[in-house]
């Protein structure tokens, strides 16, 4: 007969994995889907629908895992095509979760481990916490706990940094049925009650699942009264939520204590309405494990027949989920102790025998030994002996992969009962020089390691001297380039103070230069009333003398402004472009009608963070030399632009006037430089000072010029207009 507290144990161990899988994240409940649908028919934007489509699809994951996946493949396509990357995550974690539930693991991995890269390209930390949470739900059902540990505890460090209270919830109860399945019950007991605590102080409803994991470990420990009492407290949120694998998996477990309870009755009732439930869900994995309970019920009633039957229903359910194939031990046992009972040795230890070969796979050392202890005795029942004690030795390898002299004692008093003296001996000394090559092996290995580390001591040693010289080094290094920067510090000054004097005296000269040529210009005019009328030709050298008085004015002003242009960070500001050429154009008003001139402004120019009259100052040369050295009988033609080069916005002003030969191109930023006559030039020192604005904002200016066909000035000012760009964003 089976045993009653073996199976129902083994049952509940491997309970807490379905319970995860089943409704550990909450998600949406009934209302919520009716309001997430409400909400989809509302929308009005694509990647609105979508990010609803994808919610919807998680909520059914549980209860209609077909349609969870239809939904979320179909959000999948839809997102990829509109390029929505937040969709097509949402969706990967949806499709996922539902695989999870119809226990294909393996796609189910690769969809969750796509939406977490997603998610983490997009920084979103709650959605990457709830993906990462469903990822360590199916390592655990894969029995991964390792791995199943590592992936909630960093979907607990996500959900703290996004706040999702229920989230965090959440994965402490995760974290909590690991601990209960690693055999800690006192720290599962304690993830239990943090997650309880983490809902209570945040007005969160309850988590049912945390209770049922409670409930889950006072069962284990056989404390059916305390553990009925959570049970039950967790169906009614369960029934309000609408989650109904999870209310069927609470049926089973009430089912579980009486059955422990030898009420085999109403354990076959929770059981059978936890079993329909199940079956309209198509969960298979709580299918089988329903069915290997009822199983053991018929077997402690001797009902034989419906026991077979429902054995070979789970086995049969394991086999379609294919995979992991330790779950059907418990079964296989079953209908091998079944058989026993019916003396049908051969068929019997068939199963028993299918029992060794997945626990040896599976590295199952319990369900090996119980497998060897019921074909030893099996063997004892058929009166083979000798048999029975090789199953007998097999059983107790399993029971210890390392043979202890205890155990040797053991079976050596099995050998005199079984007259295997000889076998025994061979096999302790066996033992013997195992474990002795073993000492031999730890000693070396001792050894080596005490080698290792004191190379490493002699190693950080040396490497410690190593860095006591280089930092005496550097030490020496760093004093040598602190003489250095006070000398360069000190030439600094020196420098400044040379420029303030240069600007000192370029100031006062000019400002005398000027009172001569006021003087001058004051003279020429006294003299110009004294001529008589036979005298006429004397005005024309006096207007030498006035216009030259008037270019030496215009000179000294230039090289005044050339010498003072610095860039004052208190009186930067953003100014739109246009406004700057509309304020140039108002001073050049009567140049412009004379000229009958047509400014062309292409697109809209960008804002620029700078000195306002400075700016001003660079586009009126330009623009001024492109009215000065116009074509005679063609309209001027002036066109302002803008282009990229290396990542900086650049200008370009193209007139259609008079041009420039190639070999003059390289100096026309030169200061006094004169391409044309001094009576057509200015100053000499209009593109000078361009160059010396364009480049006090870190920048280039250049011409590309064709005589008789016009000139094109570009400039960049990457600091004015980077300034400017950003002020844009912001």
């Amino acid at each position: 007969m089976l045993s009653r507290s073996q199976p129902l144990a083994k049952r509940l161990f491997l309970l807490c994995c379905w319970l995860l899988s089943g409704f550990h994240l909450s998600g949406q409940d009934a209302a919520d889907r009716s309001r997430l649908w409400t909400a989809y028919h509302e929308s009005t934007t694509d990647t609105g629908k979508l990010r609803i489509m994808a919610d919807l699809a998680y909520a059914y994951r549980r209860n209609d895992a077909d349609s969870a996946l239809l939904i979320a493949r179909e959000v999948l396509e839809r997102s990829t095509r509109i390029g929505f990357s937040k969709g097509r995550a949402k969706a990967l974690t949806a499709e996922g979760a539902a695989l999870l539930q119809k226990a294909e693991y393996e796609v189910a991995i690769e969809k969750l481990e796509n939406a977490v890269t997603l998610f983490a390209s997009l920084g979103e930390n709650g959605e990457q916490a709830r993906s990462i949470n469903e990822l360590g739900l199916v390592y655990y059902q894969r029995g991964e706990l390792a791995l199943a540990t590592n992936q909630f505890e960093t979907a607990v460090k996500l959900a703290q940094i996004s706040g999702d209270y229920d989230q965090i919830s959440k994965c402490w109860n995760n974290l909590g049925i690991v601990q209960r399945r690693l055999g800690d019950i006192a720290e599962a007991l304690e993830l239990y009650r943090r997650s309880i605590q983490v809902r209570e102080e945040h007005g969160l409803p309850p988590e049912p699942s945390t209770y049922t994991s409670i409930g889950n470990l006072y069962n284990n420990q056989r404390n059916f009264e305390v553990s009925l009492l959570y049970y039950r407290q967790a169906l009614p949120w369960l029934e309000e939520m609408g989650n109904r694998i999870a209310y069927a998996v609470t049926l089973y477990n009430i089912g579980t204590v009486h059955e422990a309870r030898v009420k085999f009755d109403s354990a076959m009732i929770y059981y059978q309405d936890a079993l329909r439930i199940g079956q309209q869900l198509g969960a298979r994995q709580i299918n089988a494990t329903i069915l290997e309970a009822m199983g053991n019920v018929r077997m402690m009633e001797s009902k034989v027949e419906d026991a077979e039957r429902y054995f070979r229903e789970v086995i049969q359910i394991r086999d379609s989920i294919g995979g992991d194939q330790s779950g059907q031990t418990v079964a296989l046992l079953s209908l091998a102790k079944l058989r026993r009972s019916q003396k049908d040795w051969k068929e019997a230890q068939e199963y028993a025998e299918e029992v060794v070969n997945i626990a040896r796979e599976n590295n199952s050392f319990e369900d090996l030994e119980e497998a060897y202890d019921l074909l030893s005795e099996m063997k004892i029942d058929q009166d083979s002996s000798q048999r029975a004690y090789d199953f007998l030795k097999l059983k107790q390898e399993a029971r210890d992969s390392l043979v202890t002299a205890d155990v040797a004692d053991q079976l050596a008093r099995q050998k005199v009962r079984f007259e295997y003296e000889l076998e025994i001996m061979n096999a302790t000394s066996k033992l013997n020089e195992a474990i002795q090559r073993t000492q031999q092996y730890r000693l070396w290995g001792l050894g080596i390691g005490m080698l290792l580390v004191s190379l490493l001591v002699i190693l950080l040693f040396v490497l410690n001297l190593q860095r006591k010289k280089t930092n005496r080094r550097l030490a020496v290094k760093n004093e040598e380039l602190n003489g250095k920067n006070r000398e360069l510090h000190f030439s600094n000054q020196q420098l400044e103070t040379t420029n303030n004097k240069l600007q000192q005296f370029v100031f006062a000269a000019s400002h005398d230069l000027r009172e001569s040529l006021r003087s001058i210009t004051s003279f020429s005019q006294l003299l110009r009333r004294k001529i008589t009328p036979d005298q006429e030709d004397m005005h024309h050298y006096i207007n030498y003398i006035t216009n030259g008085g008037q270019r030496m004015k215009k000179i000294l002003d230039d090289l005044l402004s050339y010498s003072r242009l610095k860039l004052e960070e208190d009186k930067q500001e953003l100014v739109r472009t246009e406004a700057i050429i509309d304020s140039v154009l108002s001073l050049l008003e009567e140049e412009v009608s004379v000229a009958d001139a047509s400014i062309e402004i292409e697109g809209e120019l960008p804002k620029l963070r700078g000195h306002r009259p400075m700016l001003e100052q660079l586009f009126f040369n330009v623009i001024e030399n492109c009215l000065k050295y116009r074509r005679e009988g063609q309209q001027p033609i002036i066109h302002i632009s803008t282009f990229i080069k290396d990542d900086h916005l650049c200008f370009q002003i193209r007139d259609n006037g008079i041009g420039i030969e190639d070999a003059y191109l390289g100096h026309i930023f030169d200061p006094f430089y004169r391409v044309h006559d001094r009576l057509l030039s200015g100053s000499g020192l209009g593109l000078a000072i361009c160059r010396r604005i364009v480049e006090l904002y870190k920048g280039e200016i250049w011409a590309i010029s064709e005589p008789g066909v016009g000139t094109t000035i570009y400039f960049c000012v990457p600091e004015a207009e980077v300034a400017a760009l950003q002020e844009n964003e912001i």
